[in-house]
């Protein structure tokens, strides 16, 4: 696969494409990498406006060489968001964005804002929950069905995986994402339980997670949240 075959099959795709066309370039899983040359060159055309990328170190080059066109660049990992706007990066695609987007769109926030201190002490906290959603879940152990069960922990719809995909987890599976994102901070048991404290609606979890605490458990987070002053 030639730099020129590569370069003509995207500017067929936007020439004919009734939306603006924005690509993918994935050497992970492709097994071709598009050249920055030819990336910038694609950018020229009125019909292609961005690019989602996961090598980090073209995003500066790339988002250099294009920031007078009409053109994005998308950091391709949660895990190197922060780096990917400094360097100009428009935003960042990722598929942690479909279970922790909370989280992402407020280190965009951060980072806009200037607040680089706060920024980077959330994207480290980040770091783990995305390698284990891109290499464990995606790539080597769960795939898509990983995604989709870490989805369903936050009461999200994740939905069954079209085939070949499995349509459901090996045994084990949500226990090992929910140890994940329960040890980098960002799925709290007892979060529900809280917010019925306040008088808001906290309701029932959905499977795999339970539906009531252990007993005890609203009393201690009663006490832990009196004790803080907040109840």
């Amino acid at each position: 696969m030639t730099e020129d075959l590569i370069y003509e099959h995207f500017i067929s795709v936007a020439d004919n494409s009734p939306i603006p066309v924005i690509i993918y370039n994935n050497t992970f899983v492709t097994n071709i990498d598009i050249s920055v040359d030819t990336l910038v060159k694609l950018a020229h055309h009125e019909n292609i406006r961005g690019v989602k990328d996961t090598d980090n170190i073209k995003l500066a080059n790339m988002a250099n060489q294009t920031k007078d066109l009409n053109f994005s660049v998308f950091a391709g990992s949660a895990g190197y968001l922060l780096s990917g706007l400094l360097v100009g990066c428009a935003g960042g695609i990722n598929a942690l964005s479909a279970v922790l987007g909370g989280p992402i769109c407020e280190l965009y926030d951060l980072a806009k804002a200037g607040k680089w201190e706060e920024a980077m002490k959330l994207q480290h906290r980040l770091v783990k929950p995305d390698v284990t959603v891109r290499n464990v879940l995606l790539m080597k152990e769960m795939g898509v069905p990983g995604v989709r069960a870490a989805m369903e922990l936050y009461g999200y719809y994740g939905g069954r995986s079209r085939r070949p995909l499995p349509a459901a987890l090996k045994p084990g599976g949500a226990e090992k994402i929910k140890q994940v994102l329960t040890e980098a901070g960002f799925l709290v048991p007892g979060v529900r339980a809280a917010m019925e404290l306040y008088g808001y609606y906290g309701g029932r979890s959905r499977r795999p997670l339970p539906a009531a605490l252990k007993p005890g458990g609203a009393e201690k987070i009663k006490q832990v949240l009196t004790e803080a002053g907040f109840l």
